[in-house]
């Protein structure tokens, strides 16, 4: 690993960009994070996250590389108000099939439920301690500092990028200082220049593959009365999930008596923000998470986001990348996923494995590591929204091009009643495993076999 300063980079201070740190802070003398927000001390949205007061949840591969990178995360969180539970037996996923939810059962998968807010604030606080991070806010990176020497002998493989230049926003007459550093990660999310500068540079820029989805998010909180017991569809539940065509509403307990409940639509649905709308939309998707709206209280405005496009840029592809990115600066996908957490922390955890090893090129490394995970996350979020051309009208539909949606449909609905298929379902939602694993023979045996139904008495 060179080490001309000792110093890394980090480019926005969003949960990507602060995990990030968190597996820098082992390996460099300096760690700087460098966000234009004014960042709150307090658990308090800020301008930065427009997505951030919407549902948000960590899978199990995002608790098991937060703990790895913080170790106690996960009971700090809790103990911050977070809630985590194993998700078959605490969440019920209505995934479109009319059987209803996936059974209920052990799947050793955990997901943890929290404010985004108080996600950020515990980490900014928890990372901040580390000795080698210094946080800056209202500090802009405008531009790359790439290096000039462009001698195959002397050159060291991935140091191309060399540095950033930042300005101060709250001393706007200062001109603008070079910040050089070993590694520059980039972590300023969906809306990246990063391709951009480096094509200004005259540096090989990544393809950034696009997939237009336009989805609409609209968010409301509703609160357990004091008091009051918790409805008997939640009984020993944190949360409800239903998918239909084009639409998702999620509900999911965040706090001791707070739940936030996010509607999406794509491709022109628009899920209404004023309540009898929302109510009404939450029905029409599936599920009782309409239904479970009349039995709490709403509490403040509606919250509106927007997401136009899947975005994908491919660095992975590039034979010297010079630069580590992730979140969503790498890959953003669909909000409703609840994935984007996750696979940053992934991400970053598998960059401090990089770091460990020693190696030189510290960004192909990472890629390399990294690209299956990322693989899997665009592939389920493209095929989710059907980014994958329908053959021509002009082309019959063959019956082998039909099975691989009616399997889906009578997968779901044998997991409905089977507690084996549900899990190996939620492997493929959590990232665990490629949605080609719901195929494996002793899957699909029980699929095709039929899972035996509950015998209904003999009518009297």
């Amino acid at each position: 690993m060179p080490s001309d300063t000792g110093r890394a980079v980090v480019v926005g201070a969003s949960v990507a960009g602060l995990l990030a740190a968190a597996a820098l802070a082992p390996h460099y003398r300096e760690v700087v994070v460098l966000d234009r927000d004014r960042l709150p001390t307090e658990p308090v949205p800020r301008g930065g996250v427009p997505q951030a007061r919407h549902s948000h949840v960590l899978l199990e591969p995002g608790c098991a590389a937060l703990e790895a990178l913080l170790p106690g995360a996960l009971a700090e969180l809790v103990a911050a108000g977070a809630v985590l539970g194993d998700c078959q037996r605490r969440i019920a996923l209505h995934a479109g099939a009319a059987a209803g939810p996936l059974a209920a059962g052990t799947s050793g998968l955990r997901l943890l439920a929290v404010d985004r807010e108080v996600l950020e604030a515990w980490l900014r606080s928890r990372i901040d301690r580390l000795p080698p991070v210094r946080i800056r806010s209202r500090a802009t990176v405008l531009d790359l500092v790439v290096s000039d020497d462009q001698d195959p002998a002397r050159r060291v493989p991935g140091v191309g990028v060399v540095g950033v230049v930042v300005a101060d926003l709250d001393h706007p007459a200062r001109l603008p200082q070079p910040l050089l550093a070993d590694l520059v990660v980039d972590a300023s999310g969906r809306c990246s220049r990063l391709a951009e500068c480096l094509a200004e540079h005259g540096c090989t820029a990544p393809r950034v593959d696009r997939s237009r989805i336009d989805g609409r998010y609209v968010t409301r909180r509703f609160t357990l009365p004091d008091g009051a017991p918790p409805p008997g569809l939640l009984a020993g539940r944190d949360g409800v999930v239903a998918n239909a065509a084009g639409r998702s509403a999620v509900l999911i307990r965040v706090a001791a008596r707070s739940w936030l409940l996010t509607l999406a639509g794509y491709g022109g649905t628009r899920p209404p923000p004023e309540l009898a709308g929302f109510v009404s939309y939450a029905r029409d998707v599936g599920g009782p998470a309409g239904d479970l709206t009349e039995l709490l209280e709403p509490s403040g405005a509606p919250l509106v986001y927007r997401e136009p496009a899947l975005v994908r840029r491919r660095f992975e592809l590039l034979d010297d990348p010079g630069v580590v990115v992730v979140g969503d600066a790498l890959c953003a996908v669909d909000a409703a996923s609840g994935a984007g957490m996750s696979v940053a922390a992934v991400e970053a955890a598998c960059l401090g494995e990089v770091l460990g090893l020693g190696v030189a090129d510290v960004p192909r490394s990472y890629y390399r590591r990294t690209r299956r995970l990322v693989d899997r996350l665009w592939d389920g979020a493209t095929r989710r929204h059907g980014a994958v051309p329908p053959p021509a009208r002009s082309s019959p539909v063959s019956w082998a091009s039909r099975l691989p949606s009616a399997y889906r449909r009578r997968y779901l609905e044998a997991a409905a009643r089977d507690p084996v298929l549900a899990r190996g379902y939620l492997r493929v939602v959590h990232l665990r495993a490629g949605p080609r694993s719901l195929y494996a023979p002793h899957r699909a045996a029980r699929v095709l076999g039929g899972v035996p139904r509950h015998r209904r008495p003999p009518p009297a």
